[in-house]
């Protein structure tokens, strides 16, 4: 019986991960990555502040060694855990450092504006980066506004729902990746 149930799992666990095809990303940094015949550095940096609730937070910037050309990125990481299976994958999703003031806003915008309000119906609002990151506030069946962060769009597996009070974390812990990818390409202000 044990057998079975071990094999029922496996085949479902196959079944599920044939069917989660990730599409191409429209990241710069991971077209950046994805170039031929380059000689590629890659350098982490973990961010003031952490983790938030299982989400890890962490700068890479990658330098073409040939070229010298440079792009960074924030890396958005979340794991999940089967119990059936007894392993854990984690997922990292990728926001462009052009595409952080978009997010920060995003997110602010929510913080200010969207949960401060008690919706009359269900009410989420979300951003989404092109790497398929996805930050969502919701208005939850417990008649109260929650958060999730979703690393890769093509599987539920890399959602991670937060309390409503990690929104403002998040937001700071962005602001502080912002800084750091900043200093670390040395990028003049417009």
């Amino acid at each position: 019986m044990k057998k079975l149930l071990l094999l029922l799992a496996i085949t479902f666990s196959l079944g599920v991960s044939a069917q989660e095809q990730e599409p191409a990303s429209k990241s710069k940094t991971i077209a950046f990555l994805s170039k031929d015949g380059s000689l590629l550095k890659k350098e982490f940096y973990d961010i003031e502040g952490g983790k938030v609730n299982g989400v890890g937070f962490q700068n890479i910037i990658i330098t073409d060694e040939k070229t010298k050309e440079k792009v960074g990125a924030l890396r958005i990481s979340t794991s999940y855990y089967s119990s059936a299976l007894k392993n854990s994958e984690t997922f990292i999703g990728t926001l462009d450092y052009d595409e952080l003031d978009a997010c920060i806003k995003s997110l602010e915008y929510m913080n200010d504006n969207i949960i401060r309000k008690i919706p009359d119906t269900y009410t989420e609002c979300e951003y989404s980066s092109r790497d398929g990151i996805r930050m969502n506030v919701f208005w939850s069946s417990k008649k109260k506004w929650a958060f999730m962060i979703q690393t890769k769009s093509y599987t539920n597996r890399s959602t991670q729902y937060l309390d409503i009070t990690s929104l403002p974390v998040v937001i700071i812990n962005l602001k502080n990746a912002q800084v750091q990818l900043k200093e670390t390409l040395a990028i003049q202000p417009k």
